[in-house]
């Protein structure tokens, strides 16, 4: 059964680990009815004074996504590199590369546009004594343990909308194998 929703997209891997000086490429598939404006990022999933993990408001210093902007056509898909340079701090560092789309029209009488954005997140180990030695965000030693990953990425999806002041209204996940399986 052919996708008829206008905003359907994904990103992956899901969650994945780094090291300082690698590349890793995110993959973005567009399964929705209409092109897509997308605005890659790389922001650092952090531990607020609470304890929360939360997703920080500025991309990282230590960390790149190219192309940073792209136009994604309906059925395809864009592979995008994201670059782990030196910088961050020791230990270990939780990142995730960000896919961001604005949908619809401005919202009458505003110039205001929904935005959807998704996460392909990484745990990453930089070498050298910790600063910080709370617990990661991102558990990639054990995937099957715990949340499962999607909750995962829904949680830090809704923690990137209230950090930004960013409402969403769609937010629809297709499954890549359902046309397959139909």
């Amino acid at each position: 059964m052919p996708n008829t929703s206008p905003v359907s997209f994904t990103i992956g891997p899901v969650k994945s680990s780094a090291v300082p000086g690698t590349v890793k490429l995110v993959t973005v598939h567009n399964y929705g009815t209409q092109p897509l404006t997308v605005t890659m990022s790389a922001k650092e999933i952090i531990r607020n004074q609470a304890g929360a993990c939360v997703v920080a408001s500025k991309p990282a210093d230590w960390a790149t996504v190219t192309p940073a902007h792209y136009i994604l056509p309906p059925g395809s898909v864009k592979a995008v590199r994201l670059a782990i340079n030196a910088g961050a701090a020791p230990g270990q560092r939780d990142l995730a590369a960000w896919a961001t789309t604005t949908i619809g029209k401005p919202v009458p009488g505003t110039s205001v546009r929904e935005s959807v954005a998704l996460g392909s997140q990484y745990l990453v180990k930089v070498p050298g004594k910790p600063v910080d030695t709370r617990p990661p965000c991102v558990n990639i030693a054990n995937p099957s343990a715990g949340v499962p990953a999607e909750l995962i990425i829904g949680i830090v999806l809704v923690l990137f909308l209230l950090a930004t002041g960013t409402s969403i209204w769609l937010f629809r996940r297709h499954h890549r194998h359902a046309a397959a399986a139909a």
